[in-house]
């Protein structure tokens, strides 16, 4: 996967996590997975689809989690979410 806009968003959404304060443990747990997230098109680019890491679980948590508390952060999960959904993985 080869997507300029997928590289701008997890760029974006790691400047978000990084930025992110006042969470408490299980919300700062969720976002040092995030974290792992910024690094998903260069670990796909080239890989079969079934190698792929399924991060939707994590980011479907997240969302829940910090959808009142954080929503820039969880704007750009939900639009990673649609894009990963949207290339099958």
């Amino acid at each position: 996967m080869d997507d300029p806009e997928l590289d701008k968003l997890l760029a974006q959404l790691h400047q978000e996590i990084e930025k992110t304060s006042n969470v408490g443990d299980k919300e700062q747990a969720l976002l040092r997975d995030l974290s792992g997230i910024s690094a998903i098109s260069s670990t796909v680019r080239g890989q079969p689809k079934a190698a792929y890491p399924d991060h939707r679980p994590t980011l479907g948590s997240s969302i829940d989690l910090l959808e009142i508390s954080h929503p820039n952060l969880t704007a750009m999960m939900t639009r990673l979410l649609a894009i990963l959904s949207n290339a099958g993985i």
